[in-house]
């Protein structure tokens, strides 16, 4: 007997390269904002985090939008990004574990 009902899907879901991600790239980490909006107040475990990256390296890319995409999402943020040209959407966490000890950021733009 099969473990899963014949109506369930077991296919790996793959986002199709054209919507709206570019493939992943690297860039310095003084190019990444924090969004102003993080639903998290504070961050905890960074310790943690810090420690995970610095062994393991940087398993999964930020998810950021262009500095352009965001503004005209959110005008009058300027000021909240400082000169970053993307900001941050998922990886608020590992960009602040990042900010000691590493210098670049995988990110996958979806603007």
């Amino acid at each position: 007997m099969s473990a899963v009902p014949p109506s369930v899907s077991t296919k790996t879901y793959s986002p199709s390269p054209d919507r709206g991600r570019r493939a992943a790239r690297t860039v310095k980490r003084s190019q990444l904002a924090h969004n102003p909006f993080n639903v998290r107040e504070t961050l905890t475990e960074l310790e943690e985090t810090a420690a995970s990256l610095l062994e393991k390296g940087q398993l999964q890319p930020l998810a950021v939008v262009s500095r352009q995409a965001f503004l005209k999402a959110h005008p009058g943020q300027e000021e909240a990004l400082g000169p970053a040209l993307h900001v941050v959407i998922d990886g608020n966490r590992r960009l602040a574990a990042a900010l000691a000890d590493l210098p670049e950021m995988h990110i996958f733009v979806n603007d």
